[in-house]
């Protein structure tokens, strides 16, 4: 078992399974949560494991922890205040923030030492997804930095360390400029959605996984990518407002999976079946990046 404690704050989707990946790889962890259900369920989940788990009544009980990793909601008041609270209570301990978004430099002022926090960005569902962002501040000590990559190794991630921070990270940003153009297609009436997932998936997205958008244009010729991103760069939609298709199944309660109904239904044996499907390409495309020597060990 592993000497080294890490403290946890919120129980919910994310940081479950962070604790999870934790426990898993023999870490004691100090668990800070506010609803007793979810602490009794994480305590019926690991019964065989019940002596690397402790539950902090209070925040105090986190100050023999070397990570303290919070995740909870992405509001940064919230984030801000409990960041407060940790200064005092866990004045030794590097402080990684699970925020998707909020820069550390946001959540710098919160602390007396600004050096001892970063960003540590799982991706839903963490127990799964092999990648984690590990993000800097411009104040950042770069041993806290080393520190939790090396923590995010052990608990069997793939760390990938940001060279300077910007706000949505390298994923989310990808993702969001993907979207943007996805969404358009379908509003402009060029495609359904059904036929815009079919095309990534089937074109774009396994190449990506194979080798990553930058190497995919490298291997196909830079000169041809020169002339497409020239022609269609112009072109691209530029929209800075939430598609309007998001923002109607918002507003009719309609979140997808979480619901049962987005802009496509998730009967709970479909649901499954994607979530199993994205667990193997998962384990797939780590394979791949192992083979390749692309995982940062």
């Amino acid at each position: 078992m592993n000497d080294t404690i890490i403290g946890i704050i919120g129980l919910g989707l994310m940081g479950e399974s962070i604790a999870d990946a934790c426990v898993a790889a023999g870490y004691r962890v100090v668990l800070r949560e506010e609803r007793a259900e979810r602490i009794e369920a994480f305590q019926a989940k690991h019964r065989a494991t019940a002596d690397r788990i402790s539950i902090a009544e209070d925040a105090r009980e986190l100050s023999s922890c070397s990570i303290v990793i919070e995740a909870i909601v992405e509001e940064l008041g919230a984030k801000l205040a409990l960041l407060r609270e940790l200064d005092r209570v866990a004045p030794d301990a590097v402080i990684a923030s699970n925020s998707s978004t909020i820069m550390p430099s946001e959540l710098a002022p919160s602390l007396q030492d600004p050096s001892r926090l970063l960003v540590l960005h799982f991706f839903n569902p963490a127990n799964l997804v092999p990648l984690v962002e590990v993000v800097p501040g411009p104040q950042t000590d770069p041993a806290h930095t080393e520190t939790v990559r090396r923590f995010a190794v052990a608990i069997g991630k793939t760390p990938v360390v940001l060279r300077r921070e910007i706000e949505g990270f390298i994923a989310n940003r990808i993702q969001a400029a993907a979207l943007r153009e996805c969404y358009s297609l379908v509003e402009t009436g060029v495609a359904s959605p059904q036929t815009v997932d079919t095309v990534v998936r089937l074109s774009l997205a396994p190449r990506w996984a194979a080798c990553g958008p930058i190497a995919t244009a490298d291997l196909g010729g830079l000169d041809i990518f020169a002339a497409l991103t020239a022609r269609l760069f112009p072109r691209l939609d530029a929209g800075t407002e939430t598609p309007r298709i998001i923002q109607e199944h918002v507003g009719r309660g309609e979140l997808g999976g979480k619901t049962g109904a987005g802009i496509y239904q998730w009967p709970p044996e479909r649901r499954d079946a994607v979530k199993r499907d994205i667990a193997d390409l998962f384990a797939f495309a780590t394979e791949l990046a192992e083979a390749h020597g692309e995982a940062e060990r």
